[in-house]
């Protein structure tokens, strides 16, 4: 495996490059890098033309899906920016750890502290801090959540509902299980309050409709007559989120 940086529209973005025994070349974009698996039986001509090939759709992926959020290059980028969690906004201040470990300070006053190792800052691990920054959103707004989930299900479903929890998911903005438990994206939690009821909404509809069916939309307009402006909010803006 190799690892070498891919600048899309000048933003850096980590590519991972697996030579292995397999029969067809692959590529995918993550919240992290670009991944493409080559055959090791390809020659060194046709590995750079199928790389080649694959770089343009995952930089096409990537400008289409406005995935650049994801691709934040230097830890120094979030000191004294502003992050907004659940229409609240935190003042994020980096900071070199004096202990021996990583880890997030809430101080008060809607001001974050993260507290790196001085190994976290040269290697400019941005992913570190989206790792804490996540568990401190689940830790600090899960309460929220299921608050507003219930609320939303009593004024309109009164359905019985296992559990409600947050998990950071690229994949999609939230999920209803057959067990009746409810999971929303941590991601969920950065975009604008009324995309978060919507997607609320879209999911507590799914404990009456575990479908697209017509009546399932039926339910979700009964509840959110103007749903389809959030439905293609959502197209429109969900890459530009994420931690």
């Amino acid at each position: 495996m190799s690892s070498k940086l891919y600048k899309i529209e000048g933003i850096p973005v980590p590519l991972k490059l697996f030579i292995e025994r397999r029969n067809n070349a692959t590529v995918s974009v993550t919240p992290r890098n670009i991944i493409i698996r080559l055959p090791s039986h390809l020659s060194a001509e046709e590995r750079q033309e199928i790389t080649a090939k694959h770089l343009e759709w995952a930089k096409k992926t990537i400008q289409e899906k406005q995935l650049f959020a994801s691709f934040k290059s230097n830890v120094l980028d979030y000191h004294l920016k502003t992050i907004t969690i659940y229409n609240t906004e935190f003042l994020i201040h980096v900071l070199e750890s004096k202990t021996s470990k990583n880890k997030l300070s809430y101080i008060g006053n809607y001001t974050i502290e993260l507290h790196l190792l001085k190994q976290e800052f040269e290697q400019n691990n941005v992913s570190l801090i989206k790792e804490l920054l996540i568990k401190f959103t689940n830790k600090f707004f899960r309460n929220k959540i299921i608050i507003e989930t219930k609320r939303l299900n009593e004024l309109y479903f009164n359905e019985a509902i296992k559990d409600i929890k947050l998990k950071y998911s690229t994949s999609k903005w939230g999920a209803c299980y057959p067990d009746r438990t409810l999971l929303f994206s941590t991601k969920l939690l950065l975009m604008p309050n009324e995309i978060i009821e919507y997607v609320i909404i879209h999911e507590l509809a799914h404990l009456k409709e575990m479908n697209h069916s017509d009546r399932f939309w039926k339910l979700v307009k009964t509840a959110m007559p103007d749903y389809k402006k959030h439905v293609r909010w959502l197209k429109l803006n969900q890459g530009k989120y994420d931690f």
